[in-house]
């Protein structure tokens, strides 16, 4: 997953489009150290928003990745993906990787692995590994 273009940036917040090469999701981005993003520039992590403080998975019968948003507010995201990791409540979308870890801090064992699930999210967040290992080097 990388930034492939730059929407907003006012050094200690951004959003950016990152694509998995076929793909775009919008995302919102804390920036450290007041480091500008960059198109090309490694994402590390996606990550679930919900303004209602839970995620709800409903298995799904479509059996087919999606993400579709808002046209208008380029927000509000319905998602259909398979579970990547049960533990730490990850899920693919094409080859988005998303976290659901904060609303499902315990994983999601109750449902199958590889099983199709679909959700709604407000938003995501994102953060690059580029910026994160500025600080860890």
């Amino acid at each position: 997953m990388k930034i492939s273009k730059i929407l907003e940036f006012n050094y200690n917040y951004a959003e950016y489009l990152v694509s998995d090469g076929s793909h775009e999701i919008r995302c919102r981005g804390i920036l450290l150290v007041h480091q500008e993003p960059k198109v090309g520039m490694s994402v590390k992590a996606l990550y679930a928003c919900s303004s209602a403080g839970t995620i709800d998975l409903i298995i799904s019968k479509n059996r087919n990745y999606y993400i579709q948003t808002d046209k208008k507010y380029n927000y509000n995201y319905k998602v259909c993906g398979t579970i990547e990791d049960h533990q730490k409540a990850l899920i693919k979308v094409f080859d988005f990787i998303i976290s659901l870890e904060y609303y499902y801090p315990d994983g999601f064992n109750f449902f199958l692995q590889d099983g199709y699930v679909e959700f709604e999210v407000d938003a995501f967040d994102c953060d690059s590994s580029d910026i994160l290992d500025f600080w860890i080097d």
